[in-house]
């Protein structure tokens, strides 16, 4: 009974093209039905090939479990495989690319998770999902510029176009620097910030806070400020080269008769410039306008703290008249105080006449 099937299964294979004159190994081994399965569906292969008393798998569809070699060369996958479509059905990984039936790493961006599918025309095999593929994929200002597929920071202001800002400073897109503060138009650049504020280019005056060189009027910088080695900030002061106002000698723009060379200014240039050198801003501007409830003393010029900034010796309460009191800023010579007023050397410490 084993025999007469085995023949009738020959006759049969026989029956529909398929040639078993070397295919004896393969009807004796676990692999019979399978083989015979494919010559049946395949009436072109000629013998089947079983390395090994197995079948090859197939590579692009793990539900095709064996082949059997056509007679040019090629192979038939075991199994019916017309209604399985392109690329047998599934890619293990990627997918399938119609026109040549094999598995490709993507053919549109919806194909890659978190990024875009750079094509190759000329062979789909090529195909990769990558961060990018070119400047204006890239909309992080911290990597604005595409480089091999990766965004990565700019290096040139035009890559910062679709980030949003439109300046390339240290690798980061920004809406401005010291260096081109051309987006703010007549305003000036917070350069710290590097944002555009809505401050007017050219505006701000003596011992006044500042953002920018820009910021200040004619002949002033953006300057740093310290005092009894506390950090005040920055400031509009004097250059001691402006044509105006100093003209050479910070003698002649008292109180800021305090010369101080090679300062690095807000916006990054080196200027030599007239200080103030007892006293800060902040007290300067209490002079004369701010009144405080008790007269300082040798020991104690500003008891109550009201003058100048809160916890420094920059600013002194004296008595103005019998009702009065008011801040003033202490002084060595008439050069530390306001044009028109005198320095009291008489009292200890001396101040600025109110």
């Amino acid at each position: 009974m084993v025999r007469f099937a085995s023949t009738l299964a020959i006759l049969t294979l026989f029956s529909t093209g398929c040639d078993l004159t070397k295919s004896v190994d393969c009807l004796d081994t676990p692999e019979e039905d399978v083989c015979m399965e494919s010559c049946t569906n395949h009436p072109d292969s000629s013998f089947c090939d079983l390395p090994d008393g197995g079948c090859p798998a197939n590579p692009n569809h793990p539900n095709c479990l064996a082949a059997c070699r056509d007679s040019d060369g090629g192979y038939s996958w075991c199994g019916d495989v017309s209604d399985m479509g392109p690329c047998n059905g599934a890619c293990a990984e990627g997918v399938c690319e119609p026109s040549s039936e094999s598995c490709v790493a993507c053919l549109v961006d919806g194909d890659c998770e978190g990024g875009v599918c750079l094509v190759d025309e000329a062979d789909p095999a090529n195909n990769a999902c990558v961060g990018c593929r070119d400047d204006s994929e890239c909309t992080d200002p911290d990597a604005a510029r595409c480089d091999a597929g990766t965004c990565a920071p700019c290096d040139d202001s035009a890559q910062c176009t679709d980030a949003g800002a439109g300046v390339c400073s240290a690798g980061s897109c920004v809406e401005c620097d010291a260096d081109d503060e051309s987006a703010c138009g007549s305003d000036v650049c917070d350069v710290a910030a590097q944002t555009c504020t809505d401050t007017p280019a050219g505006t701000t005056g003596l011992c006044q806070p500042c953002v920018s060189d820009r910021q200040c009027s004619p002949g002033r910088v953006c300057a740093p400020m310290t005092f009894e080695g506390t950090d005040l900030g920055h400031f509009c002061l004097w250059r001691q080269d402006a044509t105006e106002g100093p003209a050479g000698s910070c003698l002649n723009t008292p109180p800021y008769a305090q010369i101080r060379a090679d300062i690095t200014t807000m916006s990054g240039d080196t200027a030599t410039i007239c200080s103030l050198g007892l006293t800060t801003c902040d007290a300067l501007e209490d002079f004369r306008s701010v009144d405080c409830t008790e007269p300082g003393t040798a020991v104690d010029p500003d008891p109550l703290d009201e003058c100048g900034v809160p916890g420094l010796d920059d600013g002194l309460c004296r008595t103005l008249d019998a009702v009065t009191n008011r801040c003033t800023i202490p002084c060595l010579s008439n050069e530390d105080c306001r044009t028109g007023a005198t320095c009291n050397t008489g009292e200890t410490p001396s101040y600025c006449n109110l």
